[in-house]
């Protein structure tokens, strides 16, 4: 990271910082151009969380160099994966434009919550002298004993930490976890596509009944919709003409219904828009 001088951390008089650049895209800059409001506040809570001893800013700063290509292949992450990000942290990630698949194979590792147990372990472990000290420094107002408690909690639940991961094995996971969410999309679209076919199919067999009860109405509705010589009456009387078709093909009886529909086309010859509804819906060649 030291040669793509992406993140920097150093001493000032005021304390440390950390100056993470993040360049966007010059022609995505003009493309989606975002005036910097409302993140300052998403990303207030960095700062808090640093100096609790969460280094994960400094694990998202690098993943953004491993995004961009800098870090070497076999290098390894520098902290055993981030686990659940927090909020702030998530924000961060977006800020920087990180591949989301990135930064899930990241969490599928890392830091978590420490369970009760773990911490009473941890509380029972202190000295009661330090544990008097703690409490004298809160009652003072020492705004720093939160963090340091913080800090001390994670460095004693760091004994079981899982094995860094190299920059090949990170693509690797993201690689997999797209494509997880690919099939998951293409799952959901099929079940989508499958539940609107099928409503798509009731209705129309709701739609065919109620022609077949209307029978011959049916046809004499079709000829008054043409009889209107208006764009809906011809695209009306199309679909009814349709509908018989279907239900002619069902009853065997598609003969008589071409015939008749001979006729109707012959009758109403002139009528060019009643002719294209037709060739529309297959009725003519």
């Amino acid at each position: 990271m030291d040669q793509c001088d992406l993140l920097e951390v150093r001493q000032t008089p005021e304390g440390w910082l950390i100056d993470i650049d993040v360049e966007a895209d010059e022609e995505a800059a003009w493309d989606e151009f975002d005036d910097g409001s409302g993140w300052m506040g998403a990303l207030a809570g960095l700062r808090q969380e640093l100096l609790s001893g969460d280094l994960r800013l400094l694990y998202l700063g690098w993943l953004w160099a491993v995004q961009l290509g800098y870090i070497r292949e076999e290098a390894l992450e520098p902290l055993p994966g981030i686990g659940p990000l927090t909020p702030s942290q998530q924000a961060l990630a977006e800020f920087m434009a990180l591949d989301p698949m990135l930064v899930e194979a990241a969490a599928e590792s890392g830091e978590k919550a420490p369970a009760g147990s773990e911490v009473e372990g941890f509380v029972a472990s202190f000295p009661l002298q330090e544990k008097d000290a703690l409490l004298r420094r809160l009652l003072e107002d020492d705004g720093s004993v939160i963090a340091e408690l913080q800090r001390c909690l994670r460095q004693h639940g760091q004994a079981d930490q899982p094995p860094r991961r190299s920059v090949a094995e990170l693509k690797i996971q993201a690689n997999a976890s797209n494509e997880r969410h690919r099939q998951a999309y293409l799952a959901e679209k099929a079940r989508r596509e499958a539940e609107q076919a099928a409503a798509e199919e009731k209705q129309r067999r709701e739609r065919l009944a109620q022609v077949a009860r209307l029978g011959e109405r049916a046809w004499q509705e079709a000829l008054s919709q043409i009889g209107r010589r208006q764009p809906k009456g011809y695209e009306t009387a199309a679909g009814l003409l349709a509908d018989l078709s279907e239900l002619a093909i069902e009853r065997g009886e598609q003969a008589a219904f071409e015939e008749r529909l001979d006729r109707i086309v012959a009758e109403h010859r002139r009528k060019g828009r009643f002719l294209e509804q037709l060739q529309r819906l297959g009725l003519l060649p």
